[in-house]
């Protein structure tokens, strides 16, 4: 199978999709584009302008849950993401969709309100993994990008903070879940539930960001971040990943 990924980069919800399709083993080729620019290759593949998008030689997958799902086929029993026991399989199943509802969205928008403001820190993010030719011309045009991207976003200081407000609840709840000592959201096992939590805590908590970048940031965005990180349940995301990223 001669499967596409095609993705934005830094997006959290294509982290989710890359890392299920790495941990079943599914070899496919990422093909990484900039912000609205990806709507050109998106919409020739599928018909849709989202990402991230899966095309195999049978498939187009444009959903994050659904690649999650399709993933999974892989997986030998013992190893799903998506348990078939009840009452596991209804808990998974119901924060997998809580978390892609309410903490995808919130985490990027924060990230947004700060992202679009900053010419530097958006092209860090977005121009590294663009083909050349892309990335010249997002160079190039990163002032409209941004100004369209904090319009479709409706960045302001005050979003900032009501989104920093509702990613501190969030990860306070999911604190006291792992209070009890469980090794996952769920249990003992690893599931779609810690593998979307943490991918899509990403923007909020910049997994896998070396200390300089995260230093670099705006005052207020990296005291969001070094808050969440310090949290019962960011210092178990941070954990976790680094243990379960490389699994497959």
């Amino acid at each position: 199978m001669d499967a596409r990924l095609i993705t934005i980069g830094p997006s959290h919800y294509c982290e989710k999709a890359r890392w299920a399709l790495d941990r079943a083993g599914i070899a496919f080729t990422e093909e990484p584009h900039a912000p609205l620019v990806h709507w050109l290759y998106t919409y020739a593949a599928t018909g849709t302008r989202t990402v991230p998008a899966l095309v195999t030689d049978n498939e187009r997958i444009t959903d994050s849950t659904d690649i999650l799902h399709f993933a999974d086929r892989a997986l030998a029993p013992d190893a799903r993401l998506f348990p078939t026991e009840e009452p596991l399989a209804s808990e998974v199943g119901v924060l997998e969709a809580r978390f892609d509802d309410e903490l995808g969205p919130v985490a990027r928008r924060l990230a947004y309100c700060y992202i679009t403001r900053d010419r530097e820190l958006f092209l860090t993010l977005f121009a590294g993994s663009l083909p050349p030719v892309e990335r010249a011309l997002v160079t190039r045009v990163e002032r409209v990008l941004r100004a369209l991207l904090a319009k479709a976003f409706k960045v302001s200081p005050h979003a900032a903070a009501r989104m920093r407000e509702k990613l501190s609840a969030l990860f306070g709840e999911m604190s006291e879940r792992l209070e009890d000592g469980r090794a996952y959201l769920t249990g003992p096992r690893f599931t779609a539930a810690d593998l979307t939590f943490i991918s899509l805590a990403t923007p909020a908590i910049l997994i896998g960001q070396p200390a300089e970048n995260i230093a670099r940031l705006p005052a207020d965005y990296r005291e969001t971040v070094k808050e969440l990180r310090e949290t019962r349940a960011g210092r178990w995301a941070l954990d976790v990943y680094a243990r379960e990223r490389t699994q497959k």
